[in-house]
This record gives structure tokens, C-alpha cells and sequence, in this order.
């Protein structure tokens, strides 16, 4: 019989149908969990809906298909995860839900997040040494002066250094190309002056940014969020498969364990037959 380590080894296998079966089945099964008032059976429903989701959008990676189909894909996928959480979780019905229920959403929901990272990840690339370029490239002049420079009168206390930070506001679009973003109009970002100054020469509290920089930097920020927000979903579940350790050992045992860097296929499988066994263990 082969082992969970030999399947590391191999590339992740094709999935037998086209994206728009997955689809089609994905949407019947949430039609079906639409109509269902128990809040516990409809978000395990949903969860199964979820799986055929995935394997949607796993299958638009697998063709000719636009990598900005899947990624949205996944990205709709991440909000029903949650709107089922939310339902086994229902407080009016004093139903504190099944912690296993919601660790192995959790699981899946850092998985996705991960492949959303891995899809930008080329793009961020790019745009990282795009903005390290333009940052170290700051003109001296746009910088504040040293408060230990020996033109400045005497200073009282130890003052702070001044680092002027953009802020970025409002939410950038994150599908698409990151060249074709934003334009090369400037765009001016305040920064705070140390309190620490007494009778100091007045330092510049503005500091001008293209508008072009500014789009990719919280770009670039909303991309680097998704690894974030993957670990720590995973730490948060990883509790919980303590506590519960007997049940996950044992579809470790017959599936294979699950890591950060497993399939989204291989990660489907598994909570796919967790579900069902909790399923079962309640009837």
C-alpha cells in the first residue's frame, strides 16, 4: 500500500472532469443546504459544497482557464467557509458547535488563503523590487533632517527620529495586473513630528509619493496578507486537532496527514471524509 510520504513526491494528479461539472454540482448541493433550517446539517451541507468549489476552481488552474478565474474563485469559496462557522456556531439556537467541525474549516479556509498567495506570488515579486527601488531611491531632500545634525539647536530629551510612512487608505482592487494599476500623478502622505523637539529647526511633515508607488505598496500589502492570515488560521485550528487528537490521528493514519504545503486536492479528500465521519458520529 502506498504511504502519505511517497504521494509527497508526486505531482498533484488531474481531476477527471471539466470545471463546469464541479461547478454545476457545487451549486446544486448549496441549492440544497439554501433549504435546510437546522443550522448544524445546513453548514455541514454547505461545507460539502465548499469541497466541490475547490475542486471548481482547481480545475480552472488545471486548464487553458484565467488564473483571475480560480483566484476568485477561492476568494467566494473563503466567505461561505465562514458563513458556515457562522451557522454551527448559532447562539440562538445555544449551539456553542462541534470544535472539530470548525477546525477543519479552519484548515481548509488556511489552505486557501496559501494558494491565493501562491497565485500573486510572481506578481509580488515584481512589484517588491519595483517598490524597494523606488523606496531606497527617495531623494535626500524629501527626507526629514536628522535631529542630531549639528545645523539644529540644542534639543531637550531624546528625540525620536522622523520616518515618514505612507498610510494607505481605501481598498485596492487585488484581480488583475499590478502594471496596469494606479497612474504616475503624486500623491502627498503626512508623517508625525517627534514631540520630543524643543526650539528645533521645523522639519517637513509631507512627503511626496507617486501615485503609481502608492497603489502597489497597498497592493502589495493586501497580497502579503493572505500568507498571514493562513498561518494564523492554521495555529488557531492546530489547538483544536490537539484536543481532539484521537479523531485527527486517525484520518492522518488513513489519508494522510495535512500540512500548509499539501494539495488542495489532497487537502478536499481530507476534510471532505472528516465531515462525513462527523456526520455519521451524530446520527
Amino acid at each position: 500500500m502506498e504511504s502519505w510520504i511517497e504521494k509527497l513526491y508526486q505531482a498533484e494528479p488531474k481531476l477527471t472532469h471539466n470545471p463546469d461539472y464541479y461547478l454545476k454540482e457545487a451549486k446544486r448541493i448549496k441549492h440544497l443546504a439554501d433549504g435546510i433550517k437546522d443550522t448544524t446539517v445546513r453548514a455541514h451541507k454547505y461545507l460539502e459544497a465548499v469541497v466541490f468549489f475547490v475542486r471548481c476552481g482547481k480545475a480552472l488552474e488545471q486548464t487553458s482557464e484565467s488564473e483571475c478565474k480560480s483566484y476568485q474563485m477561492y476568494k467566494e469559496t473563503i466567505e461561505m467557509l465562514k458563513y458556515a462557522m457562522r451557522l454551527s456556531m448559532n447562539k440562538s439556537e445555544k449551539n456553542t458547535g462541534d470544535k472539530r467541525f470548525l477546525a477543519i474549516c479552519m484548515r481548509l479556509q488556511a489552505l486557501l488563503y496559501m494558494r491565493l498567495f501562491r497565485l500573486c506570488k510572481d506578481g509580488m515579486l515584481k512589484t517588491s523590487k519595483i517598490l524597494m527601488e523606488n523606496y531606497k531611491a527617495v531623494p535626500k531632500s524629501a527626507q526629514a533632517p536628522s535631529p542630531y545634525s549639528s545645523s539644529t539647536t540644542k534639543m531637550t530629551g531624546t528625540p525620536s527620529p522622523m520616518s515618514p510612512t505612507p498610510s494607505p487608505s481605501g481598498s485596492i482592487g487585488i484581480v488583475g495586473s499590478v502594471g496596469s494599476t494606479g497612474s504616475n500623478d503624486a500623491i502627498t502622505t503626512r508623517s508625525r513630528t517627534s514631540k520630543h523637539a524643543s526650539g528645533a529647526m521645523a522639519s517637513p511633515v509631507n512627503t511626496t509619493i507617486p501615485q503609481k508607488i502608492h497603489t502597489m505598496t497597498v497592493q502589495h500589502l493586501n497580497y502579503t496578507n493572505h500568507m498571514l492570515y493562513a498561518y494564523d488560521l492554521w495555529e488557531q485550528s492546530q489547538n483544536i486537532f490537539i484536543d481532539y487528537k484521537d479523531f485527527f490521528l486517525e484520518l492522518d493514519r488513513t489519508l494522510g496527514p495535512v500540512t500548509l504545503h499539501s494539495s488542495l486536492l489532497h487537502v478536499v479528500e481530507y476534510i471532505d471524509q472528516a465531515s462525513k465521519r462527523l456526520k455519521d458520529s451524530q446520527i
